[in-house]
């Protein structure tokens, strides 16, 4: 299963050994903080290389059944040399939710 920014709030369902991938597209002035797994349900696993500066990809394994939370951040404005920052904070957070198969 692979998450964007467009899935935050979501509720979504794995069985044990089932992967979630996320794939934030962010910018240098607008970055996102790396996926923090909440729960410890999730294993973090090989997702590969981030090649863009300001993305966030990170990849979790389901090891035991119960219920994690997902979440990254990232500047609601963009920061930089003479940029105006308005100081908000973009929150990006999923349930997952992960059942015996």
């Amino acid at each position: 299963m692979e998450l964007t920014a467009a899935d935050t709030g979501r509720t979504v369902c794995l069985t044990v050994g089932g992967s979630v991938r996320m794939n934030l597209d962010g910018t240098k002035e607008r970055p996102w903080s790396p996926v923090k797994a909440e729960g410890g349900i999730l294993k973090g696993a090989n997702a590969g290389i981030v090649i863009l500066p300001g993305d966030a990809l990170a990849a979790f394994t389901a090891s035991a059944p119960g219920t994690a939370r997902l979440s990254a951040s990232r500047p609601l404005c963009a920061t930089g040399p003479g940029k105006i920052s308005c100081l908000g904070i973009q929150e990006w957070t999923v349930t997952v939710k992960v059942t015996r198969p």
